[in-house]
């Protein structure tokens, strides 16, 4: 793959994340990081592609680069989905302290 060809993809992955970023409406995250999670999502396409399931891989590295993205705001935001329900728990518990303090 020549340099020409590399800006090409980058340009596209950056397209790819910021109308995905516009569309949830997450755009005051950190746009770089999220960036580098679509290029992590782009070089997993390249290694689990599989030609013999009739899928373009421009389609299956879309979805791939989306989900890197996704992935990683998770990350950022510390989706309540990703906590167990003991963290839950506990989260909740400190909460109710807090509350309590403050109307003391």
């Amino acid at each position: 793959m020549n340099s020409k060809e590399q800006k090409k993809i980058v340009k596209w992955i950056k397209i790819v994340v910021l109308r995905l970023l516009k569309e949830k409406n997450l755009t005051k995250l950190d746009i770089e990081t999220l960036i580098s999670a679509g290029m992590l999502g782009y070089t997993q396409a390249r290694t689990r592609f599989d030609p013999s399931r009739n899928v373009k891989f421009k389609t299956f590295a879309e979805y791939r680069i989306k989900g890197a993205v996704l992935d990683e705001v998770r990350k950022m935001i510390g989706d309540e989905r990703t906590k167990t329900p003991r963290a839950r728990r506990i989260d909740n518990y400190d909460y109710e302290l807090i509350t309590d303090s403050s109307q003391d």
